[in-house]
């Protein structure tokens, strides 16, 4: 879950769908202006008026529902920092866990990082 913010410009139409809508936090920053600069500067070069590779409105539809993700988890705190897990008790304390890569499995989501 490494965070491409800084590559957006330069990703592939195969990398941007490659990036899961639960997961807005790999392609834009925890700050609500952020976002939108971001997404204005994808949609000018993924806007299918603008670009004629045949999957841009694909693309452009995939980054409209990742920024509607973003703001909503913006909104309702659940906002996850590419590289790290957030564990939530049940006291209200969290923490912080560096994590280098997430899979699904059967009881929900496995975080693998170094320790």
């Amino acid at each position: 879950m490494q965070s491409l913010y800084d590559k957006r410009l330069d990703l592939t139409a195969d990398q941007i769908l490659g990036i899961q809508f639960d997961q807005p936090e790999v392609l834009f920053l925890k700050d609500s202006d952020c976002i939108t600069s971001a997404y204005r500067e994808l949609v000018r070069k993924w806007h299918p008026d603008r670009n004629k590779a045949p999957e841009s409105a694909e693309v452009f539809d995939h980054l409209t529902k990742l920024r509607t993700q973003a703001d909503e988890k913006l909104a309702n705190g659940t906002w996850q920092e590419a590289g790290f897990f957030t564990c939530r008790l049940k006291d209200g304390n969290s923490f912080r866990v560096h994590a280098d890569a997430s899979r699904p499995f059967e009881l929900g989501t496995m975080y693998l990082g170094p320790t």
